[in-house]
């Protein structure tokens, strides 16, 4: 049996899929499938996508043979992840750092929201809290890894107002990284734009499942994952 090759979205398309998921509204039922860009806003997610590509990111072509001919799913989302912390003003280095090492739980975070598939936000869609005091030394120390589990956390959309509870202890402020959301207008606007079928969405799902690692953390009284 020869296995089934998984669905890719072309390079061409990367500067959309930058907008969509940078702009991304909670209601994603009414989304613009074809945004227009002035020449200077293309001009700085093309600039922003260069950045990630100069530390093989979402992929390498080391790690995916196939990159030439675009991006899986995943890769996407991986991709997603990147573009929005450095919309947050991350460096790209720290961005491609906190993507990689915390990738199954942005994934697990995202999973969640494409299980849903269009619609609008709720209440139990997890967001990323990143931990921003503890990033003091990425700062100064070049070669700082993002091991930390306490840097990264996942929880729930209405928990947000309890982010300095002894369940996410640390000093500094805390990064809320909407990733539901901007998974939400990622998968509306290819799954409107016929760029890849349902099958890309659930073969995801099922493969984020089935990995293992660090999971989704939750609040006393929520269900811990992982």
């Amino acid at each position: 049996m020869t296995d089934v090759l998984p669905e890719r979205l072309s390079s061409s398309h990367l500067e959309d899929l930058a907008l969509i998921v940078l702009s991304a509204r909670t209601d994603t039922s009414n989304i613009n499938l074809y945004p227009e860009m002035r020449s200077d806003v293309r001009a700085r997610l093309r600039s922003r996508l260069k950045q990630l590509g100069r530390y093989n990111f979402p992929a390498s072509l080391t790690e995916d043979k196939a990159l030439r001919r675009g991006y899986t799913l995943r890769q996407c989302c991986r991709l997603t992840v990147a573009l929005l912390l450095i919309d947050a003003h991350l460096p790209a280095s720290l961005a491609v750092t906190l993507a990689s090492n915390n990738e199954l739980g942005f994934l697990r975070a995202m999973a969640d929201r494409l299980a849903r598939g269009i619609g609008i936000a709720m209440p139990n869609d997890l967001v990323a809290v990143i931990m921003t005091g503890e990033l003091q030394d990425a700062f100064a120390v070049p070669a700082w890894l993002a091991t930390e589990p306490a840097r990264v956390r996942f929880v729930r959309r209405d928990e947000i107002g309890r982010l300095w509870t002894d369940d996410l202890t640390g000093s500094g402020a805390r990064l809320v990284v909407d990733v539901a959301t901007a998974t939400g207008a990622l998968w509306a606007w290819i799954s409107a734009r016929r760029l890849m079928t349902d099958l890309a969405r659930t073969a995801l799902i099922a493969e984020i499942e089935y990995e293992e690692g660090a999971g989704c953390m939750a609040f006393e009284g929520e269900k811990k994952r992982g």
